[in-house]
């Protein structure tokens, strides 16, 4: 071996002889599609209530909110076109038509329910 040079084995800490697993991100744990950090949301669309079909459309981390209902305003066929935001057990977290109801935009409705 050249001088300088590590080689694997000896870089490597063996304990008994065996080599410890490395802890990994889970696959469980959707990605943000803006960020690529761990997402803490889904963006879906859906009908007028929260008993209707959704279609989840990615997962967002909570600093992406705002602009996943701003890129998804407008989308959607039929009824199924209100944004809504899902919690990571996919149960519908915020409903904009909630939000319209009341009188106010989407984002409007997010940042009120954020407080």
């Amino acid at each position: 071996m050249k001088r300088g040079c590590i080689s694997m084995a000896e870089s490597t800490d063996f304990k008994g002889g065996q080599l410890k697993e490395v802890p990994s991100l889970s696959l469980d744990v959707p990605v943000c599609s803006f960020s690529g950090k761990p997402a803490e949301y889904y963006i879906g669309l859906s009908g007028m209530d929260n008993s209707e079909e959704v279609r989840i459309l990615g997962a967002i981390s909570s600093e992406f909110v705002e602009t996943a209902i701003v890129n998804v305003l407008g989308q959607g066929v039929d009824d199924i076109h209100w944004p809504v935001i899902l919690d990571l057990n996919k149960e519908i977290y915020y409903h904009s038509y909630q939000a319209h109801a009341r009188g106010l935009s989407a984002i409007m409705g997010w940042k009120e329910l954020q407080g």
